[in-house]
């Protein structure tokens, strides 16, 4: 196959894009006869983009667009200071509810869309002209002024005595005004759950002579699938949306590459593997077994991605097992050694778990693992390796991935407010499922579980809704957990069954190019794991060994 010379510059820093830093990564030179796809060069080193140098895409009211705010350049490469400030954590919850705003505003005359999102006018009144209701400012709200809606933050649930009567209330903030609302008797009209910091559309009234909301339906707000949000993006001259192409690019370069991977490598594949544990002899076995049914198909992974927790749970210190991350890897490293194809033909991402030694902690966006536990020992026997921060994110070739290892569901439900499985409002959010209780879990409500949270998610266009106060997150980069626009495939690996879920609108176009499919890859402890194909009618595989 031949490619264009004009094209090659362009190829070079979108076949293989991953959430790498200068100080803990793990990047190592490709050449020519190295390249994961015949006929075309790449150089790995320039393929390597940091998710703090992402776009990060705010919301301009003025003119009801988006534009691409980027992260100041510091002195350490642009990475800054990893402790948050209080503005930025503040900034982060301000900028998402604009965006999403204005994601609303967008679409709000658009019939189609209303109907896609299952929006029932009959429970939020619509008016003349519009296909979803129109939104009211807090600031605005007058009392015995009827129902409206509101889009806003939730914060600050608790009990409180209103009327001698015990209701349950809660913070609806924006920038520029906060009200307090009465839950208690509120319905949730959405397949998801309502948590600390969640943006959410509540329609109520406010009571004569008090300054309480009484909110009678709250929905969360509905997500803007993949093809509208490129063209949202691109019509404000955004042509990178996803990140990592450092050469100036137009819309026509990104339909060229569109192109060429769609019509040329019908076979180049990325394999994603959750819960690789390295230090116990039936996670080695298996791992080795993979390894052998792949190069005997053959299918060798043009990208292979090893998520962690990558040692066995420990009661000991994660810093005090450096010893046992070391002992690992170096059996990795002699694994790999022997399946020369994979070694030599494959780029391999290792994605940390929440448990693992990471340079940052527990603290979002995760950091890689520390150099001196991995990358000697790997950088003798693999051609291309990557120490990717989590999330991590990869262009191959045309298709977005975003991969996600952390304990997601575990945290949401620590700070619920609202799901559709128990009705009302409640604070806290203590969950019984059985789930958390350690009780065996019936697949069906596994599937539903992960429904739920696939919806919370995309709803709130973000990796991690929570408010820092809830989970520690980098506010300055909170634009590293972004969904917004959709990529091609989301990997949430996290403690979920295998699951897949695909959002296409229009609805009647199911092109893979159109597509954003759900994915979660089960737990490689079971055998599971992910099959990702860049052009085929499935893109995604859920497979087992």
């Amino acid at each position: 196959m031949s490619v264009s010379q004009d094209l090659y510059p362009l190829l070079q820093h979108v076949l293989f894009l991953s959430h790498d830093t200068d100080t803990g990564g793990a990047s190592f030179d490709n050449v020519w006869q190295n390249s994961p796809v015949p006929g075309i060069p790449s150089t790995l080193a320039e393929s390597l983009f940091c998710d703090y140098d992402m776009p990060r895409l705010v919301s301009e009211a003025s003119r009801r667009g988006v534009a691409n705010r980027k992260t100041p350049k510091t002195a350490d490469g642009g990475r800054g200071c990893m402790v948050s400030d209080l503005n930025s954590s503040l900034h982060s919850l301000a900028e998402r509810l604009g965006l999403i705003r204005t994601i609303y505003e967008c679409h709000a005359r658009d019939p189609v869309f209303a109907s896609w999102c299952q929006f029932n006018p009959a429970i939020y009144p619509v008016v003349r002209g519009q296909a979803l209701p129109p939104l009211t400012e807090i600031e605005s709200i007058v009392s015995d002024g009827g129902a409206v809606c509101v889009l806003a933050v939730v914060s600050g649930v608790e009990r409180e005595d209103i009327g001698g009567v015990d209701r349950l209330t809660c913070m609806l903030e924006t920038p520029n005004a906060s009200l307090r609302a009465d839950i208690t008797d509120a319905q949730l009209m959405s397949d998801g759950y309502v948590v600390e910091g969640s943006v959410v559309l509540v329609q109520g009234t406010l009571v004569h002579n008090s300054t309480v909301f009484l909110a009678k339906y709250i929905a969360l707000p509905p997500t803007e699938p993949r093809v509208p949000g490129r063209a949202h993006v691109m019509k404000e001259g955004i042509i990178d949306s996803f990140g990592g192409l450092s050469d100036p690019v137009t819309s026509a370069h990104l339909t060229d590459i569109t192109d060429l991977g769609v019509n040329s490598f019908s076979d180049t594949t990325t394999f994603v593997l959750s819960d690789v544990v390295l230090d116990t002899q039936a996670g080695r076995e298996r791992l080795e077994s993979l390894f052998d049914r792949l190069v005997d198909a053959p299918m060798i992974p043009t990208v292979l991605v090893l998520c962690g927790n990558y040692l066995s749970p420990s009661t000991s210190p994660v810093w005090l097992r450096l010893g046992e991350y070391k002992e690992a890897f170096t059996w990795l490293a002699g694994l790999f050694s022997r399946f020369v194809d994979i070694s030599n033909s494959s780029h391999v991402v290792f994605v940390p778990g929440p448990d693992d030694a990471t340079l940052s902690g527990d603290v979002l966006p995760r950091g890689p693992l520390p150099p001196a536990v991995s990358t000697d020992m790997l950088k003798e026997v693999l051609a291309r390796c990557t120490m990717a921060h989590n999330p991590c994110r990869l262009r191959v070739l045309h298709r977005e991935i975003v991969i996600h290892r952390d304990h997601t569901l575990a945290s949401l439900r620590r700070h619920i407010i609202m799901d559709p499985h128990t009705p009302g409002a409640r604070v806290g959010g203590a969950s019984t499922s059985p789930e958390d209780t350690g009780m065996e879990v019936d697949e069906d409500e596994a599937q539903g579980t992960a429904e739920l949270l696939c919806n919370t998610l995309l709803s709130q266009a973000t990796l991690n809704p929570l408010p820092p106060r809830c989970r520690a997150v980098v506010g300055q980069y909170h634009h590293a957990m972004s969904l917004y626009p959709l990529p091609h495939v989301v990997v949430l690996a996290d403690a979920l069954p295998q699951f897949q879920r695909k959002i296409n609108y229009p609805p009647e176009d199911t092109s893979c190019e159109n597509t954003t499919s759900i994915v979660s890859p089960g737990s490689f402890a079971n055998g599971h794991f992910l099959v990702i194909f860049t052009d085929a009618p499935e893109s995604c595989s859920l497979s087992e060994i």
